[in-house]
This record gives C-alpha cells, structure tokens and sequence, in this order.
C-alpha cells in the first residue's frame, strides 16, 4: 500500500512543499483524485471475495448495456419493413448474440460470480472463497471473452 503511494503520488504532482519547519500538501484535490485512482487499483488487484463480486456485478452491468444495445438494434430492424439497418440478413445473427450476451456475460456473472462471491463466504460462515487467485482469474478471463466475442 505504501509503495503505491509511494508509485502514485509523484506522478499527479502531490508534492511536499517545505515552509520554514513546518511541510505542506500543495492540493486537497489531488489527494482526493489519488485517493480514488488508489481505491480503484486496490479492487482491480484484490483477490478478495468481495471486491471480486464487485466486479463481477459492474462487467454484468457493461455487458448488459451492450445487450440492450443490441435488443434495440433488433427492435429498430424489425419496426419496419425491408432491411433498414442490418444488412446482408444479418438480423439473425444478431440475435443470436443479442441472446448469448444477455445469458453468459449479463446473467451468469451476475448471479453465479457476482451474488455468489457475496453470500457463499456468508453461508460457509468462511471469511473468504477457498481459492482466491482461481477466483481471480475466472473474472479476469471474462472480459477478453466479452472483445473476441464482440
């Protein structure tokens, strides 16, 4: 934790600015803006439980804008006749990823990555999954999934 602060900190010019005997901060908002990039470096490295269901429900949440994103898609080929958007007869494709999206990358990490890195420790009455790093890696491999799938 120090040896990031110790990485982060000189890079956004928080520097210590010495008055006589006494040091001072030179910006409250950069220290605000360091404290949250640090708070987001934490959840991305973490491997605890938690932090990983955390982010599993945010790549849910991504993922499900997509599929909307692509529910509308659909809706404005089909409202009216002829192709006016997707071409090549393409509209089946679409939604077949359209359906694809929504199950394994909206549905399945929300509720079997997400909710149950929440609530398996608590029904174990364990402080943390039993393999955290394989825990971390399951999410990690999600979101290269989602680009090659796209």
């Amino acid at each position: 934790m120090l040896l990031t602060l110790l990485l982060i900190i000189p890079l956004f010019g928080v520097f210590a600015i010495s008055t006589g005997m006494s040091y001072q901060l030179l910006d409250i908002s950069r220290i605000k803006k360091i404290a949250l990039i640090m708070s987001i470096f934490n959840l991305i490295i973490s491997s605890n439980a938690k932090d990983i269901g955390k982010l599993y429900l945010i790549f849910a949440l991504f993922s499900g804008l997509l599929g909307t994103a692509f529910s509308v898609l659909i809706r404005w080929e089909l409202s009216g006749l002829g192709v006016q958007y997707v071409g090549d007869n393409q509209l089946y494709n679409s939604i077949t990823a359209h359906a694809i999206l929504m199950i394994f990358f909206v549905v399945m990490p929300a509720l079997i990555g997400g909710f149950g890195n929440f609530l398996l420790p608590l029904l174990v009455g364990g402080p943390d999954m039993a393999f955290p790093r394989l825990n971390k890696i399951s999410f990690w491999l999600l979101p290269p999934s989602l680009l090659l799938f796209l």
